[in-house]
C-alpha cells in the first residue's frame, strides 16, 4: 500500500492503518490480530497460554521502544522487500496500530460488535454477550478462572458465533493492533517473529 502510494499509483481516502483513521471509518479502535483458542484448552493448558501470552505482551512493548535500526536487525530479511527505506517508512505509519500492551479495550470490543455484523449478517449482536468473548487476565498474568463460555468473534477470525453456548471458545485478550483496524501482514508476522524470541 505504501509503495503504491508513494508511486502515485492510487488516492487513499479511508485509512484504518492509524488511530485517527479507524475511528473515521468504524466510529472507535478495532481489535485485529489477536490471540484466540477453545476455553478447552485454555483450562486445560494455562501456562501455555500464559507463556504465548508474555511473548506477545513482551514483543508489543519491545516494538514500542525499538529504534529503526532495531526493527531492521530484527525481522526476516525477506520482509524487507530488498528496500529498507520502504520496509521502515511503511512500519512507522502503521506503528501507532501495535498495542502497546496487549490489552483489549472495552472500547475495541465493542466496536467489533459493532461493526462486524454490519459485514457478516450471521453474526447477531443483541444474541452476543460482549463480556464473554474476551479476557484480559492472561495479559495481567491471571491465569485461574479466565476461561469464558463464549465464542472468539471479536477479531473476526474462524467460524461465525451461533449460540455462544454450544460453541466453547474464548478470546485470549492480548491485541497486536489495539488501536486501528488492521495494520500490514508484515507488521503482523514481525509481531510473531519478536514473539518467538520472548517465549
Amino acid at each position: 500500500m505504501t509503495k503504491l502510494e508513494q508511486d502515485g499509483d492510487i488516492k487513499i481516502i479511508a485509512d484504518t492503518r492509524t488511530l485517527r483513521g479507524t475511528e473515521q471509518v468504524l466510529g472507535g479502535p478495532m481489535p485485529a490480530g489477536c490471540l484466540y483458542a477453545p476455553v478447552d484448552f485454555i483450562r486445560k493448558n494455562p501456562n501455555t497460554v500464559q507463556a504465548l501470552t508474555n511473548a506477545i505482551v513482551r514483543a508489543d512493548k519491545w516494538i514500542q521502544a525499538a529504534s529503526p535500526q532495531d526493527v531492521l536487525r530484527t525481522v526476516p530479511e525477506s520482509y524487507l522487500l530488498s528496500d529498507k527505506a520502504l520496509y521502515l517508512f511503511s512500519f512507522n505509519k502503521v506503528k501507532e496500530a501495535i498495542s502497546p500492551d496487549g490489552v483489549i479495550s472495552d472500547a475495541g470490543a465493542k466496536t467489533a460488535l459493532k461493526v462486524i455484523p454490519t459485514f457478516n449478517p450471521e453474526v447477531k449482536a443483541k444474541e452476543i454477550k460482549l463480556e464473554l468473548t474476551y479476557t484480559n487476565e492472561f495479559v495481567k498474568g491471571r491465569t485461574r478462572n479466565t476461561a469464558k463460555a463464549g465464542f472468539s468473534w471479536v477479531c473476526g477470525a474462524g467460524s461465525t458465533p451461533r449460540d455462544q453456548a454450544d460453541i466453547p471458545a474464548a478470546h485470549l485478550a492480548v491485541d497486536f493492533s489495539h488501536h486501528a483496524s488492521r495494520p500490514r501482514a508484515r507488521a503482523h508476522r514481525m509481531h510473531v517473529q519478536l514473539a518467538r524470541r520472548f517465549v
